[in-house]
């Protein structure tokens, strides 16, 4: 590192305290600079898996903390090895001057470990990243090439369910090989299939905690539920229930899977707190919410429904014309 440019000074990103995407811009035309061009040179891209979930169930302070702890577990892992940078989002770049492709990937593996590891005190689940890498002279040939290598890397990871790591133009770290271009064609494959499920969801029943509820796909794939809850608007009326056994609600193509347990809190208990003002028997309109898996990955599938409640007894009842 002492023979590398200055990395990552100015232009700092003050919520988690490291250089912006303006300065990894500046720091890579640095280092591709004719006197560095004899040196090798990797970056590791950062994406976290289902960050979206953390802000949707847990409040953006969740989210903020998350951030924040995930950056300093991988600065804990990459100090005096290289610089981390906030690219955008929930997306943390690592330059890694120096660094050969196999030093890089053993790098982003002990990144990816200390994630899963690392505690937060407002969101109680663990944390997992896609992380692809790339890396100059070898494989990668052009430096200004080495990002979109990486993104196309993160992705093929992203793509097979997250938490791993891959190197450039879909090169694993057993030495198989898929070029950028496949990369990019199975990433949009799979994004515009998972973009088009829909799940019809109806409930059949909610009384106090205990829940009954219909599924209906006319889906080309198979749907995997892990968790589901109901929600007015912004507002989740209790946390998400799961499966007692992973895989059990499993919806597949063009069929109806009927689902049952009980909320961790009352949901109708949480109406009245948020508005005790509101009138019994009153139809109101109530997302029903699953949390759901396609192809590997993860999406949040909601139907509105409109619903009476009955706050005396405790029960929510779907209207049916």
């Amino acid at each position: 590192m002492s023979e590398s440019p200055e990395l990552g000074s100015g232009q700092t990103d003050e919520f988690l305290g490291i250089p912006t995407r303006g300065r990894l811009t500046a720091d890579l035309q640095s280092l591709g600079s004719e006197s560095n061009r004899d040196r090798p040179l990797s970056l590791v891209l950062i994406d976290l898996d289902q960050f979206k979930q953390v802000n949707d169930l847990y409040g953006h302070e969740a989210g903020d903390e998350v951030l924040q702890r995930v950056v300093c577990s991988i600065k804990a892992v990459c100090e005096r090895k290289g610089q981390a940078y906030r690219y955008g989002g929930d997306e943390i770049v690592v330059l890694l001057p120096n660094q050969s492709i196999r030093e890089a990937a053993a790098v982003a593996e002990r990144v990816r470990d200390m994630i899963v590891q690392t505690k937060f005190g407002r969101y109680p689940e663990k944390i997992t990243a896609s992380i692809g890498l790339a890396s100059y002279p070898e494989p990668t040939g052009d430096l200004d090439a080495l990002l979109s290598n990486a993104d196309a890397a993160m992705y093929r990871v992203k793509d097979s369910g997250g938490n791993g790591v891959q190197a450039a133009k879909g090169r694993d770290l057993n030495g198989n090989t898929t070029t950028d271009a496949d990369v990019r064609i199975i990433r949009s494959d799979i994004a515009s299939k998972i973009e088009a499920i829909e799940l019809w969801m109806s409930l059949q029943q909610a009384r106090n905690r205990s829940y009954m509820i219909m599924l209906e796909s006319d889906n080309d794939e198979s749907v995997l539920i892990e968790g589901v809850s109901l929600r007015k608007g912004t507002l989740y009326l209790c946390r998400f229930d799961k499966p007692k056994q992973l895989g059990e609600w499993v919806v597949p193509a063009h069929s109806r899977k009927q689902i049952s347990g009980e909320f961790p809190s009352d949901p109708v208990t949480t109406l009245i707190t948020w508005d005790s003002s509101l009138p019994s028997g009153v139809a109101i309109e109530i997302d029903i919410v699953a949390r759901a898996r396609i192809l590997g990955r993860l999406r949040t599938l909601s139907h509105t429904i409109l619903a009476t409640v009955d706050y005396r007894n405790y029960i929510i009842t779907q209207y049916s014309p």
